[in-house]
């Protein structure tokens, strides 16, 4: 990460380091917290927080440094063909790269952070409508951060830890790891300062990026929200959807995948992501090949589009493959296991113990209301879910007949 803006002032550090958090005044807390407190996310802010971790860390980080490379060899290509204007001399291949580079540009500066933010938006609509509950329980260890979320924890080891502050959010990344993000209206003055007092010794300043003073909002601690409760605070569509509590499984199956199984799941989920994007890849292999065939010949430019397209497809289909063959070598075998549980809400999905972060199990959901397709296979079911997808051998399931009716009766196919 850049270290231009990351630093705390000098001020700062020397009220940060050497110092021990506050007593909690007395609060029943878990053996070894500092602070406690409860925390959801909007969808505003879930879209904030991806945008802000994009550019820190992900594709909009070159953004600003890459548009004006850009703009300047625009403006050297333009002038290149101005001076060949004056000199009576029309070149379409200057003409094909000030277009690229424009379209380029625009796209870098404008369409980027448009796909981040709604991809970002969706995502979050799809968590939801799957029951996934963004309020939570956040507790401040003198080592480490946890948010628990729906009995699942988040956990953040400051040692391994990124720091980002800006004037409404506190976040902490790490490899591995869920980020935990903190909005200002759920945090009190008293618990910012806490946690502040109690991270930021632990993390590096090199790792450490402040785009803005923090300003805490909440006058008092937030309220668990109410189960089932409608809006953006703690909303669960997995519950609403069955019009009340979770419902019990009607019955459960355990699945464990071959090795073939495990790697036709990787290529076909890399297949869809790739046919998804298919029309950009196209459009800048074909971009590409039309500049350089008006450069030499309509056969280079053929070539070229050919060999752009298998890279394309090598590149998100094929290797993904080859990753998961490579990691089949060296991951346990209760990897390839997953435990299912079908009910009228929809579908838990639950990996072995050990196998999730820091040892816990890892575990979603697809509600009902969200399954686009269900699909039966010669060899297996498959359920698609937005871009999520499930795939069930049929030698797993030991009564396909009440898998039909159940999905009979909650997927509705689409007109």
């Amino acid at each position: 990460m850049d270290q231009q803006d990351n630093r705390l002032s000098p001020e700062e550090r020397e009220s940060v380091n050497g110092q021990t958090p506050p007593d909690d005044n007395g609060e029943d807390l878990p053996a070894g917290a500092v602070a406690q407190f409860g925390a959801d996310l909007s969808r505003e802010e879930y879209v904030r927080f991806n945008v802000i971790a994009a550019k820190t860390a992900g594709m909009l980080r070159h953004q600003r440094m890459t548009v004006i490379l850009l703009g300047a060899t625009m403006a050297l290509s333009l002038m290149l063909i101005v001076s060949d204007a004056l000199a009576g001399v029309v070149d379409p291949v200057m003409m094909v790269v000030v277009i690229f580079l424009l379209l380029a540009g625009v796209g870098l500066l404008f369409g980027l952070p448009a796909f981040v933010r709604r991809g970002a938006g969706r995502t979050y609509d799809q968590t939801l409508m799957n029951g996934y509950r963004f309020y939570g329980t956040v507790t401040v260890y003198p080592d480490r951060l946890e948010k628990r979320c729906d009995g699942e924890t988040a956990r953040i080891v400051y040692a391994q830890a990124a720091y980002i502050e800006t004037a409404d959010q506190l976040i902490l990344m790490a490899p591995g790891a869920k980020a935990i993000v903190l909005p200002a209206r759920c945090l009190t003055a008293e618990d910012a300062e806490r946690l502040r007092r109690t991270v930021l010794p632990s993390i590096p300043p090199v790792r450490q990026r402040l785009l803005g003073r923090f300003v805490p909002a909440a006058a008092r601690r937030m309220e668990p929200p109410a189960a089932g409760e409608m809006g953006e605070d703690g909303r669960t569509a997995w519950e609403n959807a069955a019009g009340r509590e979770e419902a019990e499984p009607l019955f459960q199956i355990a699945v464990d995948y071959t090795d073939e199984e495990f790697k036709k799941i990787a290529f076909d989920s890399a297949l869809r992501t790739y046919t998804r994007m298919l029309p950009l890849y196209s459009g800048v292999s074909l971009f590409t090949a039309l500049m350089f065939g008006l450069m030499s010949s309509l056969l280079t430019g053929i070539v070229l589009f050919l060999l752009l397209m298998a890279l394309f497809f090598a590149s998100n289909v094929l290797l993904p493959r080859s990753r998961a063959a490579r990691m089949l070598r060296i991951a346990p075998e209760q990897n390839l296991s997953l435990y299912l549980s079908f009910s009228d809400t929809g579908i838990q999905a639950r990996a072995p113990e050990g196998t999730g972060p820091a040892g816990a199990s890892s575990a979603s959901r697809i509600a009902w209301a969200t399954v686009n397709r269900a699909v039966e296979r010669p060899d297996s079911v498959e359920f698609y879910a937005g871009n999520q997808f499930l795939r069930v051998p049929k030698r797993c399931i030991p009564n396909l007949e009440l898998l039909k009716e159940l999905v009979d009766r909650h997927v509705k196919p689409k007109k």
